[in-house]
């Protein structure tokens, strides 16, 4: 018994002193927003995609208040239009799950993103714009919202742009 008692105390303090007791307590955050996009010029009209977009987050802090990750949900609703006539559009809904996390220098961050970007398909035509799948980037980083510059070091998926079929139904 005294055999098992030494290793299964001293698994329990390494249990209890791994706990993150001396970390700040994560921030959680949300926000909802729109906004419109360009999407593709189609010679007589521009179509846009008015955004419909809600985002939820936890930022995580070491002991001395250092942020040191943010984990994060988004999902909404795109909604592309043809600028000149809106009564012709397409929907298609989106969620994506990122991590943010420190770069190797203060200026950058890196960005893991993951899940569906986009997703517009049209009656008889299927699939028309279509992102998911998971990126990695490395953005340059000020200290405020939004990152500059990203250089996209990994990118797998499925992605699709028939831009002449969108331009053709939305006309």
């Amino acid at each position: 018994m005294k055999k098992l008692t030494t290793p299964l105390l001293v698994l329990v303090l390494t249990l209890v002193a791994a706990v993150p007791v001396y970390a700040d307590k994560p921030v959680k955050e949300s926000n909802d927003w729109s906004e419109d996009f360009f999407v593709t010029d189609c010679g007589n009209y521009v179509i846009n995609d008015r955004v419909l977009h809600h985002e939820r987050w936890i930022d995580f802090f070491d002991k001395d208040g250092n942020w040191i990750r943010e984990t994060g949900y988004s999902e909404g609703l795109d909604h592309v239009y043809n600028t000149s006539d809106n009564t012709h559009f397409a929907e298609g809904p989106y969620h994506e799950e990122w991590i943010i996390t420190p770069g190797p220098d203060p200026d950058h961050l890196e960005f893991d993103f993951h899940g569906v970007d986009w997703n517009i398909q049209l009656p008889g035509h299927g699939t028309v714009y279509h992102e998911s799948g998971q990126e990695n980037q490395l953005c340059e980083w000020s200290g405020s919202p939004p990152p500059g510059d990203c250089i996209t070091f990994k990118r797998v998926g499925l992605s699709k742009a028939d831009f002449a079929t969108l331009c053709k139904v939305l006309q």
